[in-house]
């Protein structure tokens, strides 16, 4: 049985919140990532040492840290040693120069940027990774 689950009803998964406008079928598809992607956390030796290997490479100087559900804003922070990471592949063409992080900017860009002002592509991908559990 699909439900739609909605700010006002309780998740099976209390840090996974769904939008009340989504439809049952993007609710159980949330919801199987999610479980799937807490079961190769767990379970999976293969990808953890996948992952331990990718830890040894070189690390992103900065990441855009996505706060928490309901923010506004998306801060770019230079990552711990340790720090774990999700990458989105976007291509769009030229970047607009405000979107480019230079020596120049780099004081401006780690103050915030508001998230109404990305594209809804990069709006809906954030989204989707807080949903995920991830930051």
């Amino acid at each position: 049985m699909l439900r739609d689950y909605s700010v006002q009803h309780s998740s099976p998964v209390p840090e996974i919140r769904v939008a009340s406008h989504a439809t049952a079928a993007i609710s159980a598809l949330h919801l199987l990532f999610v479980r799937r992607l807490e079961d190769c956390r767990k379970n999976h030796a293969r990808c953890n040492d996948y992952k331990r290997q990718l830890r040894s490479l070189r690390q992103p100087c900065y990441l855009l840290d996505l706060g928490s559900w309901g923010d506004e804003e998306v801060w770019l922070i230079e990552p711990g040693k340790s720090t774990s990471f999700a990458i989105l592949s976007y291509c769009r063409g030229q970047p607009p120069p405000d979107y480019t992080t230079t020596s120049a900017n780099l004081q401006y860009s780690m103050a915030g940027f508001l998230l109404k002002n990305f594209p809804k592509t990069i709006r809906d991908a954030v989204w989707v990774t807080l949903g995920l559990g991830l930051r």
